[in-house]
């Protein structure tokens, strides 16, 4: 069951929000948009949501056989958008697979840990990997208003 209901590919901040109720609860729309960063106590939260029961939803991210469509379609989702939260990435990556959010995280952030991420670039005639880092929430979060005496 890939994609939103109206076939529109998931994109901007808070794009987990727009995940079917199947992908990703209400609850655990909101523990994400608490930190969209995914930290572990995050991602420990979920699986309390979820009660540790997961789909077992297949990624093929090379490990079996040489087969890394998933990570072609997981560069394709960080070059859409080079300054997304990693919420943001995986939430695209869910929905384009149709695939449970907290699944799709554990697996993203597991091969992220192994082997990093990257997105391909054509420059000067050549495909170029380019190492990608998540944008920080944090640095959403605006400076207090000085106060002039």
């Amino acid at each position: 069951m890939p994609r939103i209901q109206n076939e529109e590919v998931l994109k901007g901040p808070e794009t987990w929000m727009k995940l079917s109720r199947q992908l990703l609860c209400a609850e655990g729309k909101d523990i994400v948009s608490a930190d969209p960063d995914l930290t572990e106590a995050t991602i420990t939260q979920l699986k309390e949501v979820y009660n540790n029961q997961l789909r077992n939803c297949r990624f093929y991210f090379g490990e079996e056989k040489n087969s890394d469509i998933g990570i072609a379609a997981l560069s394709m989702c960080i070059r859409d958008n080079p300054s997304s939260t990693m919420a943001e990435l995986i939430a695209r990556y869910a929905d384009l697979r149709g695939t449970p959010f907290l699944e799709t995280a554990l697996a993203v952030l597991r091969y992220k840990e192994e082997h990093g991420l990257s997105y391909y670039e054509n420059r000067s005639r050549a495909i170029v990997s380019v190492s990608w880092v998540p944008e920080s929430s944090i640095s959403y979060i605006k400076p207090p208003r000085k106060k002039f005496a």
